[in-house]
């Protein structure tokens, strides 16, 4: 007798044939408690948007770092530890989602991801983040709170569209709270004033 498959796995599925049958661009698998994605997932390289939310992902794997003409991709509330260097495949992304995961470090490629506006790695374990985060030119919010950062590399601040930045929950030598200014000429850096981290 064959081996049944769990009927989250089926759903998972199911959902991507769907998909893939009617061509939509966009992917919701949340809440199913998966481990580990379809392989038919990579598949799918018309998706732009892709949701894999509340979940036990323990690193991004493969089907995922395929879909190259992804804008969006919403991973939090999973299990990750590592964001795989593989990631900066994924050159179309503008929204990336990683809060409420246990990421620990973050690889420098995370720069190269050009088209970047917003990136959450809210409530995580991050010590440090690297200074190619001040490459992302298009980025204008960052949420870094709730993690283990004692320190933020300066040429952080001094990118041209960052009008929000979180740093709270973090061990700071002066904790920021949020900054969300209206109009911030300049960049983020006239928001802060005198208060910029070395």
């Amino acid at each position: 007798m064959p081996e049944q498959i769990p009927w989250v796995e089926r759903l998972a599925l199911k959902k991507i044939e769907d998909c893939k049958l009617i061509q939509r661009d966009w992917l919701v698998l949340e809440h199913l408690g998966l481990c580990e994605l379809p392989p038919s997932l990579a598949e799918l390289d018309h998706l732009r948007e892709l949701y894999v939310i509340d979940n036990l992902l323990e690193t991004i794997p493969g089907e995922i770092l395929a879909l190259t003409s992804l804008v969006r991709l919403d991973l939090f509330y999973n299990r990750l530890t590592v964001l795989p260097a593989e990631i900066d495949r994924l050159t179309h992304l503008t929204h990336l989602t990683l809060n409420c995961n246990q990421l620990t470090d973050l690889p420098a490629g995370i720069g190269t991801l050009s088209q970047l506006t917003h990136l959450n790695l809210a409530n995580n374990q991050l010590s440090a983040v690297p200074t190619e985060l001040a490459h992302l030119s298009e980025l204008t919010h960052l949420d870094l709170s709730c993690n283990q950062l004692t320190t933020i590399p300066a040429a952080i601040f001094d990118l041209p569209n960052l009008a929000y930045i979180d740093l709270r929950g973090n061990p700071l030598p002066v904790e920021k709270q949020l900054l969300n200014p209206d109009s911030t000429p300049g960049g983020i850096k006239a928001a802060l004033a005198a208060a910029v981290l070395n």
